[in-house]
Formats: structure tokens, sequence, C-alpha cells
């Protein structure tokens, strides 16, 4: 598109950018209530937030908007000063990296899954792999980066392969990463690799996490909380957790009193079937 090119000329998006959701209403059938309705926010450059809400609240909706998934009713989702309306959806997915709530892995070579269009070298493809902790992991494969995955990535746990397409999403350097709660099935460990990477390894990218467990998203910039598709609540954990609200609720259901607690959160065991929120 002639649009993508001046993009690509501006060097779009700049390094210091925002994420702003105007107004933004959104139908799935004409016949549906609004999934959005009149959702706003502004989020600064590099921002790390939590989107919460009860089942159907929207929280899905808004990422979908961010890949243009579907056709916004009104309203507009401005990044880095540009309506993504008017820019080519393939030089705009490559801005958004999404790791899913089920990880897939497609069967072939493990480095062909961690870099698909072989732009990368090998020591970047390491560096990635040591990032998210994998080092030894992948040592310990025969073959290495040339280990063979098998179809849906079977021969790796639900929790190793949600950090292998961590990696995927380092390596692609996008300025926005979407989580739909990775961490929702992951054992333990791959939990705790998780949350390293989120806490210490993306300073330079917006990150959005659909938390459908609450202390996930306790250590987030702020919490934006949704509410049959609108804002709700917006603000610091700490303060959310201070004042009435759906967050503070959702949060005593979950056993959570204070951000910074002595006692351990519950982990999740890996295939334990998670209540959403």
């Amino acid at each position: 598109m002639p649009a993508d090119a001046a993009l690509v000329q501006a060097k779009w998006p700049q390094d210091e950018c925002s994420l702003v959701f105007e107004d933004v209403c959104v139908r799935y059938l004409p016949h549906l209530p609004r999934a959005l309705d009149g959702f706003s926010v502004s989020l600064k450059d590099r921002e790390k937030d939590g989107l919460v809400g009860r089942t159907g609240s929207g929280k899905s909706t808004v990422m979908g908007t961010l890949f243009r998934l579907m056709e916004l009713e009104s309203g507009r989702i401005l990044f880095g000063g540009v309506d993504i309306a008017g820019v080519g959806i393939g030089h705009l997915r490559r801005q958004i990296t999404i790791v899913p709530q089920d990880p897939i892995l497609f069967s072939g070579e493990l480095r062909k899954n961690l870099d698909p269009l072989g732009v990368r070298t090998d020591a970047e493809v390491w560096a990635a792999l040591k990032g998210c902790s994998l080092c030894v992991l992948v040592e310990s494969l025969e073959g290495g980066l040339s280990a063979k995955v098998a179809e849906g990535g079977i021969n790796f746990s639900v929790g190793e392969r949600s950090v292998l397409c961590l990696a995927r999403a380092l390596l692609r350097e996008s300025r926005v990463l979407c989580l739909d709660e990775a961490t929702a099935n992951v054992d333990p460990t791959n939990d705790k690799r998780i949350q390293e990477v989120l806490s210490q390894g993306l300073q330079d990218c917006f990150v959005l996490t659909i938390a459908h467990r609450l202390h996930t998203v306790l250590t987030c910039d702020r919490i934006l909380v949704l509410e049959r598709g609108y804002l709700a609540q917006s603000g610091p954990p700490a303060s959310l957790l201070a004042q009435p609200g759906i967050f503070k609720e959702l949060a005593n259901q979950a056993g959570i009193y204070n951000v910074i607690s002595d006692a351990p959160l519950p982990m999740q065991a890996e295939g334990e079937e998670v209540k959403s929120i």
C-alpha cells in the first residue's frame, strides 16, 4: 500500500509512541449487543497493562480490534498517532504479536518455529532462548535448534510451548505484545520463566495481558477493568485494591488482599481447568 511505504519511510511507529482507543464500539452481529461500547483509554509508550473483567466483558475483543479481526462500528484506534484502519494488515500485524492461551508449534525444525522467516542469526535465536531460560532445554534436545517438533508441538509440555512462543515473540521485536493469559495452564517452572521475561525482557514494547488469574497482572503498570464492553476502572493494582469496585471484588474472590504478600499465591497445576474472570 502507498500509505505503508510512507509509514516505513517515517519509521512508524516511532520510539516514543502511544496506543489510544477512542470511543471504540464493536458489534459482532447486527442483532447482538455491542461487545465494546464506547471503550476509551490512552496507553503510554512501553506501558504494561492487565485486562481484567468477568466472562463476556470484552477483554478478547480489545485484542481482536488491534489485529483488525473485526470492523469497528464507530471510534478509532491510534497507534503512534496513526489510525490503524488506514494501515495495511500485513504491515500492522508485523508490529503486534500474540502469545495465545493454547500455544501451538508447527511440525518441522525448532529453529523454524522460532524464526519462521529465517531472518535471525543463530546467535540472536540463542539470545532469545537465553532470555527465556530455555538454553538448557534446547541444548538437551537431539539436534539442538534443528530438533524436530511434532505436529502441534505435542512433544513439548504446555508450559514449554508457551515459553517457546514467547521466545518467538521476542525475536519478532514487535512493538505490541498481547498475552491471552499465556500462563493459564502452565506449570510453576515455566510460569516463573514467563513472569521473569514479562518483568525484565520486554522493556521496549507495550504488553497487554488478558488475566484469567489475577496474580499474574499484579505487577502491571495499570489494570484496565472492563464491564459490558466499557472501561469500568483503570489504575495501578494497589490503587484499585484499595477502593470498592469490580477489581477488588474479583481479588477478594481470588484471595488477594494486597499487591505484596508474604504468603505464596497458589499456582495453577498444568492441565487443571482455569476459571475465567
